[in-house]
């Protein structure tokens, strides 16, 4: 089936609705002005995919990865059947990139270009982002790695792909101007190491771009597992795991994050650190109201 629309409260005259947010309060009161709207929009984008004979949506839209106006998937893969993953799917029928890989891959050709910036390290190496920005990232080091196994020293090339560890990277100080880190930070034993080795590979004036779960409704960060001598340790009796790790599948997550990590990434070194909220029907970037990803500059 494909959709059409148009709504000004959902994107503003065809453009991406960004909003820098500091803290819990500023985040509720915004999301408190913006989100009913929007969470109807969705709603009515999923009944039109439920009605659908083969329950798949094709919503038109600029596609930013792409550069043209195309076309959008929407369906029920990777959700609860009950609403699309927004997130996960709105996938592009030219790049094949679905929302937040599009978003992340555009939004980092913006900072690179408005920046200056000729370098950049990320915590991924075997995904389409990576692939993506290996092929549109003219005159640009770009520098990827995979977290493969406790038996590889940090920078080894293991079939091609580096392995390197966010608590003991292999880089000298100041080697990047941007990095990228996507679902990494609740998965690290350590976070303020992990945070601090960041800090150190980065140059002075650059940015760190990354996306973590997060849960906008708490203030403080919350340990489930540490790393001792013996082992993983889980602290609760469910243990808690993140399926995308390149050879086990899964791996475990260490931290539930709330907005402490914000005061966690400036005790280790940054200057500003933000929630960048954002939002387009236009563009593709729906979901959950709104989307966002942290940044923060050195």
């Amino acid at each position: 089936m494909l959709f059409d629309f148009h709504n000004d409260c959902i994107d503003l005259n065809g453009n991406i609705i960004f909003t820098k947010v500091n803290s819990q309060e500023q985040f509720a009161e915004y999301k408190h002005s913006v989100v009913e709207a929007r969470l109807d929009f969705e709603d009515d984008l999923t009944e039109l995919v439920r009605a659908s004979p083969d329950q798949t949506l094709f919503m038109p839209g600029f596609s930013e990865t792409a550069g043209m106006f195309t076309k959008f998937r929407l369906d029920f893969n990777y959700s609860d059947g009950k609403k699309p993953n927004f997130r996960e799917r709105l996938v592009c029928a030219e790049t094949n990139l679905n929302n937040r890989q599009r978003f992340v891959g555009s939004y980092l050709q913006k900072i690179i270009s408005n920046g200056g910036y000729s370098s950049l390290f990320a915590f991924e190496q075997a995904t389409p982002v990576f692939r993506f920005l290996s092929h549109h990232l003219d005159g640009v080091k770009l520098t990827g790695s995979e977290y493969l196994s406790p038996d590889y020293r940090p920078g080894q090339m293991v079939n091609g792909i580096r392995h390197e560890d966010a608590l003991n990277l292999s880089f000298n100080d100041e080697s990047f101007d941007v990095v990228l880190s996507w679902e990494i930070l609740h998965r690290t034993p350590d976070i303020y190491k992990a945070i601090s080795e960041t800090y150190r590979v980065m140059k002075d004036g650059g940015t760190f771009l990354f996306s973590t779960p997060f849960n906008s409704n708490v203030t403080q960060n919350r340990q489930r597992a540490r790393l001792t001598v013996s082992g993983i340790e889980h602290m609760d009796e469910v243990k808690y795991y993140h399926g995308n790790h390149p050879i086990d599948k899964q791996s475990p997550v260490f931290y539930d994050l709330g907005w402490d990590l914000l005061s966690v990434i400036k005790e280790c070194g940054f200057k500003n650190v933000y929630l960048l909220c954002y939002y387009s029907a236009t563009y593709g970037y729906l979901g959950d109201g709104l989307q966002s990803i942290f940044v923060a500059e050195k």
